[in-house]
């Protein structure tokens, strides 16, 4: 296994994907059985956080790391959320555009600084906080380029939740991934 993660180009790829589908997965089942909210994100961050760092093989501390997730996918959301509708009253000229594209880049980054604090200590936020911003503003932008926060839903599931909880996994797989790439690549 060692030989795969000290890859740095396929590895962060494939946590990248484990990330996706098990945000996407947990965002499904949530969406089936609960409307939208604060427990819905509630449920969406321990059952994808669960199953994205089991299936990573990051089973110490679980819980806590567990309990770092939900609080990092809340506090990022309500602050993406301040923040973003901040950025349009500031610039209505561009509040068509900004908002959506700042709201994933604050809450990615937010979420994936306490994923790589949860995981690797204080000392990992010079990593994920670049790392996580710059994956974040290309989500942001593919997001918004696309309309895939255009509010739609399918079978009652809101797919604009479901598109940022699957890219909290996204940023923050591909984030873990490259950081514990490099690290055993360092020795």
């Amino acid at each position: 296994m060692d030989g795969i993660i000290r890859n740095t180009k396929v590895y962060p790829l494939l946590t990248m994907l484990i990330g996706l589908f098990s945000f996407l997965i947990s965002g499904f089942i949530s969406g089936f059985f609960l409307s939208n909210g604060l427990l819905s994100i509630m449920l969406i961050g321990v059952f994808g956080n669960l199953l994205m760092l089991f299936v990573m093989g990051i089973s110490d501390n679980l819980f806590i790391k567990i309990v770092w997730g939900v609080g990092g996918a809340i506090i990022a959301i309500l602050l993406g959320f301040a923040i973003g509708e901040g950025v349009s009253w500031i610039f209505p000229s561009l509040a068509s555009i900004i908002p959506n594209v700042v709201f994933f880049i604050v809450i990615n980054t937010v979420f994936g600084v306490v994923q790589g604090i949860s995981i690797y200590g204080r000392g990992s936020i010079k990593f994920f906080l670049p790392v996580s911003g710059l994956v974040s503003l290309v989500l942001g932008l593919i997001a918004e380029t696309t309309n895939l926060m255009s509010g739609k839903f399918w079978a009652g599931i809101d797919l604009n939740l479901l598109v940022i909880v699957t890219s909290l996994g996204t940023t923050s797989g591909f984030c873990i991934g490259l950081y514990r790439s490099l690290k055993l690549k360092k020795g």
